[in-house]
């Protein structure tokens, strides 16, 4: 199975490029969801370990698939850009670079 981190790893470096050519647009897009993320605020930890689907401060779908809570939350908003994050599992490590 090593062909779907390869995807992932592309897709990520993908971004990472896009982020640094782009970097005010990605932070105007999407400021308000970030900071929201960011504060993780009590809802996202009852959603710990699920994919979730915010339009400004809000929650508007969660559940095991990307693709899926993507699809639930342009059903209810339409008109929308819902940003998409994954709520990391309380026994996960994340490692930053400063």
């Amino acid at each position: 199975m090593l062909l779907p981190s390869i995807i992932l790893t592309t897709k990520l470096q993908a971004f990472e490029v896009f982020i640094r050519r782009h970097p005010t647009n990605i932070r105007n897009v999407m400021s308000e969801e970030l900071d929201y993320f960011a504060s993780f605020p009590e809802e996202l930890r009852s959603l710990r370990g699920k994919h979730v689907a915010l339009i400004g401060k809000k929650v508007v779908a969660s559940g095991d698939n990307a693709i899926e809570v993507y699809w639930k939350a342009k059903e209810r908003f339409p008109d929308k850009k819902p940003v998409l994050a994954y709520v990391p599992r309380e026994e996960t490590l994340v490692l930053t670079k400063k």
